[in-house]
């Protein structure tokens, strides 16, 4: 998808255009200049509001209010130890050493879910200011201080855009958003196709993972979209995307869903077979109907263009029950989109 880039947090995937990402990352570094050109911090404040908020200022699903009080507990544990350890012993390479790594495992702990390094720069800014040659000015204590304002401030620069941009773009990121899981759909399902004819099965297995992370994915956004659909701040954006259109792409990603569990359950009952001894007619069945749905997968690529309508279906997509006692377990699941939508 040309101009759209992705960022991947643990099984959580966020969608965005760049032109609007490097719209938000300007307006933050503009803010947080401006903020910083009040003289409030000392001069290497700047650091820490800068990066902090473009740390935070996530593309459109961004990062709210329960990250941010996260990062400032890591940030004031982590950063008070390592303004003791630089007051005590000095900033040499040791004590710089351990004070961070104290300052990432409490990250870890504190804040592992949103992978999130703003704490850090607090320490970095501490170990900064300390280090001779650079400022030398500046206590420990009091770059600590001034280390969680810059973070503060930092963060809620970035919530601002995170929410002004979330509310303003929901409409392009919910399109954005379906578009890429299915084409990142039908490229899995083509590999795995590709590793059943070949019978490159380690190919298949792993684009198999591949599959099942990108369910995930759909399923956080769209939870956060029917959140969103049902509360009022975001009601006036969401009902103006069209409720069609979203229904046609959950179709689509059912049937592509559908194939994906229906090649892997071929894969799985092939596995327990004898291939030498497989008769020709249930391999040629079996490649007969790769290729119809090849087919399939074509035309779903061309629906793309215009999410208003899918390619028609009059039953959802089925394999055969071969002959063979361990071909003939093929099963479907659907419930994932069928428990969310109610269709």
């Amino acid at each position: 998808m040309s101009g759209n880039k992705i960022l991947k947090k643990g099984n959580s995937i966020i969608l965005y255009s760049t032109r609007l990402y490097i719209l938000k990352m300007f307006l933050v570094v503009a803010t947080a200049f401006m903020i910083w050109n009040t003289r409030l911090l000392y001069e290497h404040g700047l650091i820490v509001i800068l990066f902090s908020s473009i740390l935070m200022a996530k593309p459109v699903y961004g990062i709210g209010y329960i990250a941010l009080i996260k990062e400032i507990i890591c940030a004031v544990i982590s950063g008070i130890i390592t303004a003791g350890i630089i007051e005590l012993f000095g900033a040499d390479i040791i004590s710089c050493a351990v004070s961070l790594t104290i300052a990432i495992l409490v990250n870890i702990k504190v804040n592992w879910r949103e992978k999130l390094y703003g704490g850090l720069l607090v320490n970095i800014y501490i170990i900064g200011n300390s280090i001779s040659g650079i400022n030398t000015t500046i206590e420990p204590l009091t770059s600590y201080m001034y280390g969680i304002i810059g973070l503060l401030i930092g963060g809620f620069i970035a919530i601002l855009f995170n929410s002004l941009f979330s509310t303003t773009f929901f409409n392009k990121l919910v399109n954005n958003s379906f578009k890429f899981f299915i084409g990142e759909l039908i490229s899995i399902v083509k590999s795995m196709m590709n590793g059943l004819e070949y019978e490159q099965y380690h190919i298949f297995h792993m684009n198999t993972k591949k599959f099942h992370r990108v369910f995930k994915d759909i399923e956080w956004v769209y939870s956060h979209y029917e959140e969103n659909w049902n509360e009022d701040k975001y009601r006036q954006y969401s009902e103006a995307y069209d409720r069609k259109k979203l229904n046609n792409c959950v179709h689509i990603i059912m049937f592509i869903r559908e194939i994906g569990v229906g090649l892997f359950n071929i894969n799985t009952c092939l596995m327990k077979v004898d291939k030498d001894k497989l008769e020709e007619d249930i391999k040629n069945s079996i490649f007969k109907k790769l290729k119809e749905q090849r087919e399939f997968l074509a035309l779903l690529e061309e629906s793309l263009a215009d999410l208003n309508t899918i390619p028609y279906k009059a039953s959802s997509v089925s394999f055969e029950k071969y002959n063979d006692k361990e071909l003939s377990k093929i099963e479907h699941t659907l419930k994932f989109m069928d428990d969310i939508l109610g269709i």
